[in-house]
This record gives C-alpha cells, structure tokens and sequence, in this order.
C-alpha cells in the first residue's frame, strides 16, 4: 500500500477485516463468510522489497498461527 499521511496501517487493516467479514451469498442462496490474516512491513528507502516482502509474509504468517483473522504487530486487534 502506498504510503498515506492520512491512514493508518491499523485503520486499512480493520477496513479491510470489516469489508471481508460481510457473508457472500453463493450460488444456491449458501452464505458464506470468510478470514484473512494480515502482515506489514515498510519499505524503506534503499531496502531490498523481496526481503521487506518475506518480512510480510512472515508477519501475517505470526498472525495466522495465532487467531484467523489478525493484523499486525505487538498491538493486535480484530474489526
């Protein structure tokens, strides 16, 4: 995600979490609802974006294994 003076990392993460959490109603009326967990890291100037990516990935990896729908960091909340 591009960088943004005026969003949070922590207000996309709950938007995002918010929007997915809303039933799809598939074919045949079935409603279903699904998770997603969340990882961030931030590309500093100069920084290797594969290495930035793995921290991602790794991250959201960390939220997955703890509840399924996470965001990141030490300050973990669900929408």
């Amino acid at each position: 995600v591009p960088p943004d003076a005026h969003t949070s990392f922590e207000g996309l993460a709950r938007r995002l979490l918010r929007a997915i959490e809303q039933p799809m109603v598939l074919p045949g009326g079935v409603a279903a609802t699904v998770g997603m967990s969340i990882g961030e890291a931030v590309l500093a100037p100069g920084a290797d974006p594969t290495a930035v990516l793995n921290a991602a990935d790794a991250d959201m990896y960390k939220m997955k294994s703890r509840l399924p729908t996470r965001t990141t960091g030490d300050v973990v909340r669900q929408a």
